[in-house]
């Protein structure tokens, strides 16, 4: 479940047995009335769930606010999936020179965001995976390799990286 990085991995990853619900534009706001994931989350059953969002709401009043709506989505995927096990991702960073030239979309946002997330993680019982460090490498900034010309997206390479964190978790 996500946004258009999200969507970004489901055109490029080759998953074909998985459900991607996701789209561009997507967010925290959005996603728990979005008719085709309240349809999924309430017709399907899944063994897991990987949730990442987090770049679209970079300009909201504050990280804590941010942690509150994920909560929100959370709790909507325990209602219609108890079983399943969930994964919040991390938000993955922008590029330096985006974020240096920004003051909406920086890395320090992107930072004081997952710290939230590794919070709610404990307090809900869900899983966190910080992905950062195999998509970002120790800089924890987009590097030029991942080839955005946004400084927000990646190419197909950077999508491998991520699945390749995701798969890692199982």
């Amino acid at each position: 479940i996500g946004d258009s990085r999200t969507d970004g991995l489901f055109m490029f990853s080759g998953l074909s047995t998985s459900d991607f619900l996701c789209g561009v534009g997507m967010n925290l706001l959005t996603v728990v009335e979005d008719e085709d994931v309240l349809e999924a989350l309430q017709t399907n059953t899944y063994r897991n769930i990987y949730i990442q969002f987090g770049v679209n709401e970079l300009g909201w009043p504050s990280a804590e606010s941010f942690k509150n709506k994920y909560k929100v989505l959370i709790d909507l995927v325990k209602k219609y999936q108890p079983d399943a096990t969930i994964y919040i991702e991390s938000v993955i960073p922008v590029t330096k020179e985006y974020s240096d030239n920004n003051n909406i979309y920086t890395n320090a946002k992107v930072e004081s965001f997952n710290a939230k997330l590794s919070e709610l993680a404990t307090e809900t019982g869900v899983k966190y995976i910080d992905i950062i460090p195999v998509m970002c490498g120790d800089e924890r900034v987009l590097p030029l390799a991942a080839g955005s010309v946004d400084g927000v997206h990646f190419n197909n390479k950077f999508n491998f990286r991520w699945l390749d964190a995701i798969l890692e978790t199982r």
